[in-house]
């Protein structure tokens, strides 16, 4: 294009013709836009305002969740401590419960041969150290539950 399309467009433009109404249309058009622009940066004052509100209440949401969450992982891990120590406890008490039974057990038949003769002569004859007639009775020092053999007589050591 020549220089002088481009002088003859620019000097078009400038001087086209314009009504009143159309002027005034544009004015209230820039106005409406004013006025949408000015709520809209108000908008945007108050978002950002609630944007750090929505911030705190989220941060303070997230740190009551991770509280709770925090605190029943421990005490899924107290009572898991505890439970193992109770198991400990009920193993040794079944071991415990087991001795005692076969305790019983040997009881219940020694009981069931208290009365008999050969029973209480047994005894007599282990705890009293008593003989029959015409038997002669030896006591060797290891069958001594910690006596030392003193000039022939028999003495009990004490702890």
């Amino acid at each position: 294009m020549s220089k002088k399309g481009k002088r003859l467009r620019e000097f078009e433009k400038r001087n086209k013709e314009f009504s009143v109404r159309e002027s005034k249309k544009k004015e209230i058009h820039l106005e409406e836009v004013r006025d949408n622009l000015e709520e809209y940066q108000r908008r945007q004052e108050n978002s950002s305002d609630n944007k750090g509100a929505k911030k705190r209440k989220i941060n303070i949401s997230r740190l009551v969740a991770s509280t709770v969450i925090i605190i029943f992982i421990v005490s899924v891990g107290v009572s898991t401590i505890k439970l193992l120590q109770l198991k400990g406890e009920r193993d040794k008490l079944a071991e415990k419960n087991a001795e005692l039974e076969k305790t019983k057990e040997d009881l219940t038949a020694e009981l069931e041969h208290i009365d008999s003769a050969e029973y209480i002569e047994q005894q007599a004859r282990k705890t009293l150290r008593l003989i029959k007639e015409n038997e002669i009775l030896f006591i060797l020092p290891s069958e001594l539950d910690k006596e030392t053999v003193k000039d022939g007589q028999a003495e009990k050591v004490k702890d």
